[in-house]
């Protein structure tokens, strides 16, 4: 399930085993630029196909995923599949120098932000 509300989202993804609800992950937050969704898409969609778990979101801030001017982090604080939590980012950059700043020659909106937990809700 995933909700929209203007800018401000929420979801959540039940795994189902046996007719019996055995794993969860809420997340929530905003998204100021919808051409952000599709580089979201993309990571989620290349993090899955590696089979690679990382909050169950996209890649870890160690390999981010660059698109076009987009950019999306990904900095789980607890990356088990039994519980987890973390948050993701996308980032625009604009190339026009920023007024206040020297370096770099670029400036970073935020435009995209969810917070993720989630994890077992069988015993292990």
């Amino acid at each position: 399930m995933y909700f929209v509300n203007g800018t401000i989202s929420c979801g959540q993804t039940l795994i189902w085993h046996d007719a019996v609800p055995t794993w969860a992950m809420q997340y929530r937050g905003y998204c100021t630029d919808k051409e952000a969704i599709g580089v979201l898409k993309r990571a989620l969609r290349d993090a899955y196909r590696l089979k690679k778990f990382h909050g169950g979101r996209g890649e870890t801030q160690n390999a981010c995923l660059t698109v076009g001017a987009y950019h999306y982090h990904n900095w789980p604080l607890r990356n088990e599949f039994a519980s987890f939590e973390g948050r993701e980012f996308i980032d625009r950059l604009d190339r026009k120098r920023h007024p206040n700043a020297a370096e770099p020659d670029f400036w970073v909106d935020r435009v995209f932000m969810h917070e993720y937990d989630g994890g077992l809700l069988t015993p292990a």
